[in-house]
């Protein structure tokens, strides 16, 4: 049964990400998502304790790496120590990530579903189990602004643009000015949910998308 706590929204788990390194630098390990892992911040157990019923799984396309630099620049970011990660082939990775996900959907079908329309917001809205919402952390991955609709259609429904590492799109938390210059903002309407899009020069690759 579901538990009597109001409906929680989580707005950010890295699933994949403790997946695809296996856990690197946790001190609980890997397990399966259906087993109530001390020490994990989430799993279906602590979900239904919780009567989680939206998350956003982020996708962030990262590989684990040594340098004195950005574990540096990170850990003063988060106040703690932190690990290295610097940004590779992020739309192969991004394939990774996304088949993470199908996997668990697969195999905990009964208790996780996939949030891709607004019918399955309305499951959300029943309490029908828990409802994961894809999001990628860090635009790197859109090699190309079509990639959106690539990855839109595997199950994408909300973008973020920047994690801690300037890109193409926008200025991160690091940001550095002589990286960007100029930077409008348009948003792209993808029904039946909204992604927001900083562009520098690419209007013309926007015709397959609606604007407003």
């Amino acid at each position: 049964m579901r538990s009597v706590n109001p409906p929680l929204i989580d707005l950010h788990e890295d699933i994949s990400l403790y997946y695809v390194t296996q856990g690197a630098g946790l001190r609980f390990g890997v397990a399966d998502f259906g087993v109530d892992l001390e020490g994990r911040h989430c799993d279906l157990p602590k979900y239904e304790r919780s009567n989680a019923r939206l998350v956003f799984g982020a996708i962030a396309p990262l590989t684990p790496t040594i340098s004195p630099e950005r574990v540096e620049k990170l850990a003063r970011s988060y106040g703690s120590p932190f690990g290295g990660y610097r940004v590779r082939a992020p739309l192969l990775l991004a394939l990774e990530h996304f088949n993470v996900y199908r996997n668990l959907f697969r195999r905990h079908a009964a208790k996780l579903f996939p949030v891709r329309t607004m019918w399955d917001l309305e499951r959300v809205e029943r309490g029908q189990g828990t409802g994961l919402l894809m999001a990628l952390e860090g635009a790197e991955a859109l090699e190309d602004l079509e990639d959106l609709e690539l990855l839109y259609d595997l199950g994408l429904r909300s973008l973020q643009l920047t994690w801690n590492f300037d890109n193409r799109y926008g200025a991160s938390c690091m940001y550095q000015p002589s990286v960007h210059k100029t930077v409008g903002t348009v948003k792209l309407v993808l029904p039946p949910l909204f992604l927001s899009l900083s562009l520098r020069g690419y209007e013309q690759l926007l015709p397959p998308f609606k604007l407003s």
